[in-house]
């Protein structure tokens, strides 16, 4: 096996494994629940930790067990949370079970406004514990400085590389067990993978962006080498309504894309699936969760809401109305993804196709995002060619 990954969520995960598929890569996702099913041999394997609302504990004994998979693979890769909302056990359990010794980090990531300056991380130009995220409710970020929150947990030397080149980094690796490295600007990524002397040595830490450079780095066929299309593929996008997917909304409806807006009732999922089926026979069609209410408290209300959302999207996928699947938000993602997974609904391969392992192993196409409006645009338009 070339690769192996660990994710904290299925969203990461695909990510990551879309990654690895466009450099022709061979790429397995596997859903830790299924952790001990019969893999196929693949290029590369990516796997969902399924984190979120485990205690540390759980956490590390989860990654641990999961992280073994790493220590049969060339090179071994973390997807590290570039905002500094993960503990800094992830890292450790990881690094303890992939048979590693030392970890580059590279937490930029450009295209998500992640970048790092004299090791701290700037998002969309600012210092982290200086954005929102300072405030965020469950993990707020007081500080955003990589080597010295590696120093305070003491387990071993830390090393800042601000310039990459082959020999700061050969001295770097040499006199520290956590490299954490500066960058941000286009092409880093791609310089830091081609300057590591001894890549299958070390545990990779970062984003999809550094996923993509090693994956590049390896390739089996060129990533621009893409099946040309005649026609719009027919691709369906899944939006919430929280006030940020509203300004991906207004960008998308700007566009001519069809918006089709639906409540969790069974009259407004059967509306739904007829606009949305109608729509998809000439090319796209966003489906917009208006609401969560009824009147249900707030945790009930969601989650009813987002199960409507994945059975309507299994009802538009059973009955082959779209190629391709554009999920926008953690939730949605996770929610769509294990419905369909459950059904063991299939679909065609095409450019950025996963495998995704649950009861039945089947191909499905998952582009997940919470970026900026304009770049969940240019994601629609490239899947629908």
């Amino acid at each position: 096996m070339k690769f192996a990954a660990l994710a904290d969520s299925i969203v990461d995960a695909t990510r990551l494994a879309s990654a690895f598929a466009r450099a022709g890569h061979e790429t397995t996702v596997l859903l830790h629940e299924h952790n001990s099913q019969q893999l196929e041999p693949s290029s590369a394997l990516v796997l969902d930790a399924d984190l979120h609302g485990l205690s540390k504990l759980d956490s590390r004994t989860r990654l641990q067990n999961l992280g073994r998979n790493l220590r049969h693979s060339q090179i071994a890769f973390f997807k590290f949370d570039s905002s500094l909302r993960r503990p800094w056990d992830d890292l450790f359990a990881t690094l303890e079970a992939s048979g590693r010794d030392k970890v580059i980090l590279a937490a930029f990531s450009p295209l998500e406004g992640f970048e790092v300056r004299h090791g701290t991380v700037f998002w969309h130009g600012s210092p982290l514990h200086r954005t929102t995220l300072a405030r965020d409710r469950l993990n707020p970020v007081y500080d955003a400085n990589i080597p010295e929150l590696l120093e305070r947990e003491g387990l071993g030397a830390v090393a800042l590389v601000r310039d990459i080149t082959p020999s700061n980094l050969e001295t770097a690796l040499e006199n520290a067990r956590f490299v954490i490295v500066d960058g941000g600007n286009r092409g880093d990524a791609e310089n830091l993978v081609a300057s590591v002397p001894n890549p299958e040595e070390v545990l990779w830490a970062g984003s999809a962006n550094l996923a993509r450079a090693i994956g590049a780095a390896f390739a089996v066929s060129q990533p621009d080498e893409l099946e040309n299309v005649d026609a719009i593929a027919p691709t369906l996008l899944a939006l919430g309504s929280s006030p940020h997917h509203f300004e991906q909304l207004k960008t998308l409806r700007a566009s001519g894309l069809k918006i089709v807006s639906f409540e969790p009732s069974e009259h407004g999922m059967a509306r739904a699936i007829e606009e949305a089926r109608i729509a998809l026979k000439i090319g796209g069609c966003v489906l917009h969760l208006e609401s969560t209410g009824f009147g249900l408290p707030a945790a009930l209300a969601k989650r009813t809401a987002l199960e409507a959302l994945s059975e309507t999207i299994a009802q538009l996928s059973s009955n082959k109305c779209f190629e391709h699947l554009l999920l926008c938000g953690t939730p949605i993602a996770a929610h769509a993804m294990r419905r369909l997974g459950a059904l063991g609904i299939h679909s065609d391969p095409f450019t950025d196709s996963t495998h995704l392992l649950a009861p039945n192993p089947h191909r499905i196409k998952v582009r997940a995002s919470s970026d900026a409006p304009q770049t969940l645009l240019g994601a629609y338009q490239l899947l629908a060619g």
